[in-house]
């Protein structure tokens, strides 16, 4: 759900009292059950009522959508196994980055793993300052480009008037839960005021919390320890919204967002007849700056937004090693993303003939700044430190979409056929980390349909279908991934010609929803094209004849 949309679906209650808007599965506020797809709408009451602390939480009752999160076992140069924390969403069998999550519009940066690296993108969102989650399953790409393989999860963050009753001038809440499963304590305060026409709120969320608890009864240190490795972890979050609403249907809000991690591991498994120690230090950090405007009226044109944001993420991972008899290491790894951005989109309604139209038309366009550093002391034999995994990208994102929800015989029958054109363009620098390596550019478009479909068989039973493509771009990492050690025969190169990845599905359910009971069904078939992996191209894994990847 983009910002803008959500301020639409906030007035879209008059489409169904009773029911749930959706805004995610088309754009624009519709009933849930009206919707030709399969869509969650987690509201702030159901994040309470089941005591939401985290993502993994969140979709613990959800069908065909899980978390990641592996118990904390990695190594200091070798192996990532629970570093990344809650990795992300996955959708219908596929995660990662090849589904798009969005907090108000805003892409959450990418994961990224290399060597014992591994960042995951679940604790860049911080659950006390949301007030809706919507999940939609089966590609989104025609209404949101890239990324958008499986599925969407978008976040929209609190306004002062979801805290301020009618006529309240000032008012607020806090809330506190306890999860036994890490032993978290968190708190969440939220103050809201307004005066005139204009409002503004702050939230503020902290957490504490240990490692997390399993079956496992063995406390040994090494490779043998069943336990949880101990750890100690703490989170900020802050949210502050400045809202103006002058009149005329016009409102403009300034948002900024705050999202600050820090976790301590002793990582006790990691103990062997060569390893004497082994701990690690993690933080994350993700801040944002927002503007956008708003406009609801009458007329062909009867909704409007533009916006444009900043956001500035960075992830660390420092691990010290002791070890005996080789020399002592530490290893530093990095993986920063600052983006800029904008996006503007319309809704008109219309008639022609018979038929009446909720047209959604619009367009988006961002650049981001991905880098990373691999650092730290007694690098590995033939290599030399500090190095980088890519080369430092600019990585251009930007795409123009329509979509539509054609009713046919006063809503018996409601097609939503939707269409995008998406741009991207990845611009590697010249790095004097890499002075060896050569980044390779690389551009392409791709243009992705969706057609969906919903019949009503009286008011309490829809059947509804959808057909759509999906499309993730390459990652800057993967066309121009670099580790070369030819002193061990290998080294990569990069590969310019890397195509977009694709998915194609068909699905078809049906929907039964009375006062006292809401039933859904649904079949899907998915197909996944052209996934990037890292494959051995040539070579004979000698210096002079080095294997490629």
């Amino acid at each position: 759900m983009t910002a803008g949309a959500a301020l639409a679906a906030d007035d879209a209650a008059a489409l169904d009292d009773s029911g749930t808007i959706t805004v995610t599965a088309t754009r624009s506020p519709i009933s849930i059950d009206d919707a030709p797809a399969v869509v969650t709408v987690i509201d702030e009451q159901r994040i309470a009522d089941e005591l939401v602390t985290d993502i993994k939480d969140l979709v613990r009752f959800e069908p065909g959508v899980s978390v990641r999160r592996a118990p904390a076992r990695f190594g200091a140069a070798l192996g990532t196994t629970g570093r990344a924390g809650n990795e992300g969403f996955t959708i219908r069998g596929i995660g990662g980055n090849r589904v798009l999550i969005q907090v108000d519009g805003v892409r959450v940066p990418d994961g990224f793993s290399f060597g014992a690296q591994g960042v995951g993108r679940g604790d860049y969102v911080d659950i006390g300052l949301v007030k809706s989650v919507e999940i939609l399953r089966g590609p989104a790409s025609a209404l949101y480009g890239s990324d958008g393989l499986s599925g969407a999860v978008s976040f929209v963050t609190s306004n002062p008037s979801d805290i301020l009753k009618d006529g309240q001038s000032f008012g607020g809440l806090v809330r506190g839960a306890y999860s036994s499963a890490d032993e978290e304590y968190s708190g969440t305060a939220i103050l809201a005021a307004r005066g005139g026409t204009i409002s503004g709120m702050v939230a503020y969320t902290r957490r504490d919390y240990k490692e997390l608890d399993n079956k496992g009864t063995d406390d040994r240190t090494g490779s043998l320890r069943t336990t949880p490795n101990p750890q100690d972890g703490e989170s900020d979050a802050v949210l502050g919204r400045l809202v103006w609403e002058p009149g005329g249907g016009h409102t403009v809000r300034l948002t900024g967002e705050y999202v600050d991690t820090a976790l301590y591991s002793n990582v006790l498994s990691g103990i062997s007849a060569t390893v004497d120690r082994l701990e690690a230090w993690d933080t994350g950090k993700r801040v944002r700056a927002a503007a956008d405007w708003t406009w609801q009226g009458e007329g062909a044109i009867n909704y409007a937004r533009v916006g444009a944001y900043w956001q500035d993420a960075e992830d660390h991972q420092y691990t010290e090693e002791d070890r005996t008899p080789a020399a002592d290491r530490t290893r530093l790894n990095t993986f920063d993303n600052r983006v800029i951005g904008a996006s503007a989109e319309f809704h008109a309604g219309f008639s022609t003939g018979a038929l009446g139209h909720r047209l959604v038309f619009g367009g988006d366009v961002s650049e981001t700044r991905q880098k990373g550093v691999r650092d730290g002391t007694v690098a590995p034999f033939g290599e030399t430190f500090p190095t980088r995994a890519f080369p430092v990208t600019d990585y251009v994102l930007a795409g123009l979409y329509v979509g539509d929800e054609i009713s046919i015989a006063d809503g018996m029958v409601t097609l939503f056929p939707a269409l995008r054109f998406d741009h991207y363009k990845l611009s590697p620098k010249d790095d004097p980390l890499l002075p060896a390596f050569a980044g390779a550019g690389q551009s392409d478009s791709r243009v992705s349909p969706k057609f969906g479909a919903v019949v009503k068989l009286g008011e309490a039973v829809r059947l509804f279908g959808n057909y759509g493509r999906g499309f993730k771009s390459p990652e800057p990492g993967q066309v121009n991934q670099y580790f070369s050690n030819l002193a061990s025969g290998y080294t990569s190169i990069p590969n310019p010609d890397l195509g977009p990845e694709k998915s194609e599905s068909i699905e078809g359910g049906l929907r039964v929803t009375s006062d006292v009971v809401r039933f859904e069904a649904s079949v899907f078939h998915a197909k996944f094209d052209d996934f990037i992996e890292q494959v051995v191209v040539g070579g004979a894994g000698t210096a002079l004849d080095p294997t490629l990847f």
